[in-house]
């Protein structure tokens, strides 16, 4: 799962303990009553195991009890096998569909896992079956976020945060905000509610400064990723956008110290492998800007800037067949990327 999400929505993601009513315990086996109360303690004091077994008791005494099946998934999840508890927690949907916490968990197994399409399906049905539950309405918004899907979370988390005013959902609504360009002042507002009730939000202060950038506000925004780096110097990001803004600026010896700490800490992403090479390349060393450059075009072959920014480095030491390849493909791809353009405006 996105880092993200686990560390500023912990609260978010705590399983539920499905406590089995008296009268559903009183129609089982004494033993297997008592085996499920057993687990459940034991699960409440965060003793995972005996948990396991516990309820891997009372389910060999009566499978069909559907509360040890949906609490077993739980804390097979939180033991960290994924799949044992997506097939205990489905046992439990096929004993009692309408059994809604077993849903809930189903769709947070799948979240810790990773799975985030599966993870919206789950929370999409434990929403239209209690429409009024707050904690599936907040968690299918955080998910539908993480799938890029921003115009159906906004509703999600926009009556979300008015029902109750969490950080990570707060935080989540200024990132589906962010990526709307209309939309970056309120994803500002978003930002400053969430860091008011908790400001350590893992990318909040890079957050901020994407959308003061996009408004304009060039010091708004360095501002921000300065803090960001303050608060931790291996957040890539915040070193990704200074040295952007630096090269803006003709500040090149900041730039490339930001390009290279970028580098240190990412070096797979192509884009702070680009950025580092143009830097160079801007600093008269073709030399050292061509690894970079290789590598940011072996990350993004489709992307014509960084082949035409290989051409130049190629050019420059004295490569000419392989600038003149870089070049002819650079040029191919942007002709493909402008019919693309010009289709999608007709």
């Amino acid at each position: 799962m996105n880092t993200k999400i686990r560390s500023s929505a912990n609260a978010l993601l705590a399983f539920v303990l499905v406590h089995a009513t008296v009268v559903a315990l009183s129609a089982q086996d004494p033993a297997a009553a008592a085996a499920f109360r057993e687990g459940a303690a034991a699960q409440q004091r965060g003793d995972l195991q005996s948990a396991a077994d516990a309820y891997r008791r009372a389910i060999e005494i009566e499978p069909r009890l559907a509360e040890a099946h949906t609490n077993l998934g739980a804390v097979l999840a939180r033991l960290g096998r994924y799949e044992d508890a997506v097939v205990s927690i489905e046992r439990a949907l096929t004993i009692n569909p309408k059994l809604t916490a077993a849903r809930l968990n189903l769709g947070l197994v799948h979240f810790r896992a990773g799975a985030l399409a599966a993870a919206v399906i789950a929370f999409e049905a434990v929403h239209a079956a209690e429409p009024s539950l707050l904690q599936a309405r907040q968690l299918l918004g955080l998910v539908l976020v993480e799938l890029g899907r921003d115009a159906d979370a906004i509703p999600h988390l926009e009556a979300s945060a008015q029902a109750a005013e969490e950080p990570a959902v707060l935080f989540a609504l200024g990132r589906a905000y962010s990526r709307r360009d209309d939309r970056h002042q309120n994803a500002l507002e978003a930002f400053d509610s969430a860091a008011a009730l908790n400001a350590d939000l893992p990318q909040l202060s890079v957050n901020v400064g994407v959308s003061r950038l996009a408004l304009g506000d060039r010091d708004g925004a360095r501002q921000a990723f300065n803090a960001a780096v303050v608060r931790s110097d291996r957040d890539a990001a915040a070193h990704v956008y200074l040295a952007w803004m630096d090269e803006q600026d003709d500040r090149l010896v900041d730039a490339r110290r930001h390009a290279e700490q970028a580098v240190a800490i990412e070096g797979g992403l192509a884009e702070s492998r680009g950025l580092l090479g143009r830097i160079l390349l801007k600093q008269g060393n073709p030399e050292l800007a061509a690894p970079h450059l290789e590598a940011a075009v072996a990350t993004e072959p489709r992307n014509a800037s960084w082949r035409f920014l290989l051409g130049q480095t190629y050019q420059r030491t004295g490569h000419t067949d392989a600038a003149t390849r870089e070049f002819a493909e650079a040029r191919r791809l942007k002709e493909q990327e402008v019919a693309r353009e010009r289709k999608t405006a007709q």
